[in-house]
């Protein structure tokens, strides 16, 4: 009976080529887009990642850093609001984003999910008096590149 060895060399090689094959497997799934500098609020940071689920849908991830309250801006406002376009229709509102901040953390965070039939081809968010407008205002906080 022929034994083979196989060295540790040759083990590590596999898993590492394995994992990376994984990796890239399921990041392929997702297009995660960062948002571009603003002048309105310049400190806020973040991305929007859009990712297609078993069911067709989109999921709709918003991942925020340094974003103020909307009624500490300069000019004040109630609500950020989440707009996405798809496809040559004009902008939907995919709902309200609220700023929040712990005692343990100075950062301003503020996250958001939703799903969508349509796949959005721009993200962007605005501060509006009433979260549920249906036609943003010029108020552009953030906004992504085309997907």
């Amino acid at each position: 009976m022929k034994t083979i060895k196989r060295s540790f060399k040759t083990g590590s090689f596999l898993l590492f080529g394995a994992t990376t094959l994984m990796i890239l497997l399921m990041s392929a799934c997702a297009t995660k887009v960062p948002f571009q500098y603003s002048a309105t609020a310049p400190a806020a940071r973040g991305a929007a990642k859009v990712k297609k689920d078993a069911n067709n849908n989109y999921t709709i991830s918003v991942e925020l850093t340094n974003l103020s309250e909307a009624n500490r801006l300069v000019a004040p406002k109630s609500a950020y609001v989440v707009w996405m376009e798809s496809g040559g229709h004009s902008a939907k509102n995919l709902g309200k984003i609220q700023s929040e901040s712990s005692m343990l953390s100075k950062t301003l965070k503020a996250n958001f999910e939703t799903v969508s039939a349509e796949k959005p081809t721009k993200i962007f968010i605005t501060s509006e008096e009433d979260g549920n407008t249906s036609y943003p205002s010029s108020d552009i906080i953030l906004t992504t590149n085309s997907f």
